[in-house]
């Protein structure tokens, strides 16, 4: 038992650990992969990936994660932590975790909140693409 427990506390037993690799899809004519890895501790779901789309190429989601996220309205849980040779039009990005499926969708991040309109990302024409995700989010499963 841990000292001073929370006062909403409804229990300390760790039941759900996993570790594992998941395939990330991007939504490319022809679709594209790279593997990707997680860790699931209850319901908290980590996942990590770098995808590497090919030269001249655009996309607007990364599907298959490990598991469906908990269907949260707007929940974005998303972060790009690494881009390279990929065109955002200068746009921050954030991804959208979809609730009723495993993908990724890439949005607008606006202050405003105006125009969060899913948005395409190209890579260059002579050269590939380099972009690391990382995820966190909850899941029922």
């Amino acid at each position: 038992s841990a000292d001073g427990n929370a006062a909403g506390m409804t229990s300390e037993v760790l039941d759900d650990y996993e570790e594992g690799t998941w395939t990330a899809t991007m939504n490319t004519a022809i679709p594209e992969t790279d593997t990707g890895t997680y860790v699931k501790i209850g319901r908290l779901v980590h996942a990590e990936v770098t995808i590497f789309p090919s030269v001249n190429v655009t996309f607007s989601q990364v599907s298959g994660l490990p598991f469906t996220p908990t269907n949260f309205a707007n929940a974005h849980y998303g972060v790009n932590k690494f881009i390279d040779n990929v065109d955002v039009d200068g746009l921050p990005l954030r991804l959208y975790v979809d609730g009723a499926g495993t993908t990724l969708a890439f949005q607008r991040d606006k202050l405003d909140d105006a125009d969060t309109a899913s948005v395409s990302v190209s890579t260059h024409a002579t050269v590939a693409g380099r972009m690391r995700i990382s995820v966190s989010y909850y899941t029922d499963a």
